[in-house]
């Protein structure tokens, strides 16, 4: 009796580890390239383009980042959702804090994107942007 209940025990154990795999695995973000369609920034297909006009006519330059000649580039990391919110910006590579902070605060204020989408279905994907820093 204690053999069978060890193994029922185990078998649901199982059970339950591999709906908890499955779940996590399904709100996991794709990687932006694996997707079948790339999500939409302001109902454009050029991704990367009209991004990144969009953050380089709200980025403010620091003033003390200005003051002490501090440029560079700062890698900004971000899920874009299955609802098109975008979410979760970290740095991954910074230049100086100040810098730093202002590419996170532009990117996270961005309008929602029309979400990808993978096998017909909305998915969060991943991506990484740079944000360049250069004083003229």
């Amino acid at each position: 009796m204690k053999k069978l209940f060890v193994a029922a025990t185990v078998a649901l154990s199982a059970l339950l580890l591999a709906g908890q795999s499955k779940a996590f695995a399904q709100t996991r973000p794709m990687n932006f390239n694996d997707v079948d369609e790339k999500p939409v920034f302001q109902e454009t297909i050029v991704v990367d383009s009209d991004f990144a006009k969009w953050v380089y006519a709200h980025i403010q330059y620091p003033q003390i980042a200005r003051e002490s000649g501090i440029q560079g580039r700062v890698t900004i990391q971000f899920t874009i959702d299955k609802d098109g919110t975008l979410k979760d910006a970290k740095v991954l590579r910074g230049v100086d804090p100040s810098l730093d902070k202002e590419a996170l605060r532009v990117i996270s204020s961005s309008p929602k994107w029309k979400p990808a989408r993978h096998k017909g279905e909305p998915v969060a994907v991943t991506y990484v942007f740079p944000v360049i820093f250069k004083l003229q």
